[in-house]
C-alpha cells in the first residue's frame, strides 16, 4: 500500500512539472514596457523687459533641438525636459526664478541665465542647494570663481573691454556713456582699467552713466558731443535701452565722433534705428562662426520655429551646445549634478563654437576670442 501511493505521489508530480513546462514554452509571457526615466532641467532667461528678445530666440533654439534630442534617447531609457523661468535680465527676478525651479521643481540642473545679472542673482545659492549651471551668455568676469557649480560657454567681457580699450586708444580724448548695471559696470570697469594701464597717453574727458532702462539720455549725449573728446565708448544693455540710445544719438546735429561699442550694438533691430548714424561704428563682438553646417542649421531652426536675428550665430551655438552639453552628462551620470560639473571641469567637448573647447577647472570656456566688425551698409561686417 505505501509503495502504490508513493508510485502514485510520483507520477503527479512529475505530470505537475511537464504540464508546468508546456505552459512556459507554449504561452510565452509579454515584455515588460521599458521604463523612461526623465531628467529635468531649468532654464532662466529673459522672457519679459528689455532683453527679452534673447530669452524669447534662445527659446526658439533649444525647443527645436530638444525635440531632435528626445526623438533619440527614447530608444536609450531617457528624454530631457526643460522648464523656463523669466529671469528678466534682472538680479531679484532671476532669484525668484531659480528659488521656483529649484524648491518647487526640483530641479538641479540650471541653463542660464543669458543676462550677467541675472547668473549674479542666483549663483551664491549653488553650493548650498547642490545645484549645477552652465550658462550660454553670462559674460560678467566677476564671474569666474564665484562657484565651482557654474560654467558659462560665454567669452568673458574683459576681453571685449580690453579690445574696446585698443580702439579708444588710438585717441587722445575719449568718452564713455554706460548704463547702470552689472553687465554694462563689468564693461566700463575693463574700459577704463584697460586704458589706465596700456594707453596712458589717452584721456577720458566725459564717463557719464545713466540708470538701468532709462529712457532719456539726451542731456548726456549733448554734454559729449559738445566735449574735446574724438571717440565715445557706447555701452547699453542689449534690447530696448541700446534701441533708445542711438535714436538719440541720431537726434544730434553734427555728430563727428568715432564710435565705439560691444554686442548690444550690434544687434540688427540697433542698427536698424539709426544706420546712417551708427555708420562706422566700431564693435568688438562675439567671435565669427563660419561654419556653414551651423548656418545651415540656424536656418532650419529659423524656418521652423521663427528669427534668431538678435542672438546671433556665436550666442545660438553656444545655447545649443549648452543643451548638448548637459543632456549627454544628465543621461551618463543619472542626472547627478556634482558628477556632471567634475566632468564639465576636466573634459574636452565638442560643439558649435568649437571642434574642442573645455574649461580647465575655470568658469569660463577656455580659448575662445573676440571679433572686431565695423557697421557698413547697415550691417555689422567682420573687419580686420
Amino acid at each position: 500500500m505505501n509503495k502504490k501511493i508513493a508510485a502514485l505521489i510520483l507520477f503527479l508530480t512529475a505530470g505537475l512539472s511537464l504540464a508546468g513546462c508546456d505552459v512556459d514554452t507554449s504561452t510565452p509571457t509579454a515584455a515588460q514596457p521599458k521604463t523612461v526615466k526623465t531628467y529635468r532641467i531649468g532654464v532662466i532667461a529673459p522672457m519679459t523687459g528689455d532683453a527679452a528678445s534673447y530669452g524669447v530666440e534662445a527659446q526658439r533654439a533649444l525647443d527645436y533641438r530638444l525635440a531632435e534630442i528626445n526623438a533619440n534617447a527614447k530608444e536609450e531609457g531617457y528624454q530631457i525636459a526643460l522648464d523656463y523661468e523669466d529671469g528678466k535680465c534682472e538680479g531679484a527676478a532671476s532669484a525668484l526664478a531659480f528659488q521656483k525651479l529649484t524648491d518647487i521643481d526640483g530641479d538641479k540642473i540650471i541653463l542660464g541665465g543669458i543676462c550677467s545679472s541675472e547668473t549674479l542673482g542666483f549663483i551664491q545659492l549653488l553650493g548650498d542647494k547642490g545645484v549645477l549651471a552652465v550658462s550660454e551668455g553670462s559674460s560678467n568676469p566677476d564671474l569666474e570663481g564665484m562657484s565651482p557649480n557654474f560654467f558659462s560657454l560665454s567669452y568673458s567681457d574683459s576681453l571685449v573691454g580690453a579690445n574696446a580699450a585698443k580702439e579708444l586708444g588710438k585717441f587722445s580724448k575719449v568718452a564713455l556713456i554706460s548704463e547702470q548695471n552689472d553687465y554694462n559696470e563689468a564693461m566700463r570697469k575693463v574700459v577704463k582699467k584697460t586704458l589706465a594701464e596700456q594707453f596712458p597717453q589717452t584721456t577720458i574727458v566725459n564717463d557719464e552713466v545713466f540708470p538701468k532702462g532709462a529712457t532719456d539720455m539726451r542731456n548726456l549725449l549733448a554734454k559729449i558731443n559738445a566735449s574735446d573728446a574724438e571717440a565715445v565708448f557706447l555701452n547699453p544693455n542689449a534690447g530696448i535701452t541700446g534701441i533708445t540710445l542711438v535714436k538719440q544719438l541720431a537726434e544730434i546735429q553734427g555728430w563727428k565722433k568715432q564710435l565705439v561699442s560691444q554686442v548690444s550694438l550690434a544687434s540688427p533691430d540697433t542698427i536698424k534705428a539709426a544706420p546712417t548714424t551708427l555708420e562706422g561704428t566700431i564693435i568688438i563682438d562675439a567671435p565669427s562662426l563660419q561654419s556653414q553646417d551651423l548656418k545651415d542649421y540656424m536656418k532650419k531652426i529659423t524656418d521652423a520655429k521663427g528669427p534668431l536675428t538678435n542672438l546671433g550665430v556665436y550666442y545660438t551655438a553656444s545655447t545649443l551646445d549648452s543643451l548638448n552639453m548637459l543632456s549627454t552628462l544628465a543621461s551618463r551620470f543619472d542626472g547627478d549634478p556634482m558628477k556632471m560639473r567634475d566632468a564639465i571641469a576636466s573634459e574636452d567637448f565638442s560643439g558649435w563654437i568649437a571642434p574642442t573647447f573645455n574649461f580647465k577647472g575655470k568658469s569660463y570656456v577656455q580659448g575662445i576670442q573676440v571679433a572686431r566688425y565695423v557697421i557698413t551698409g547697415g550691417k555689422s561686417v567682420l573687419s580686420n
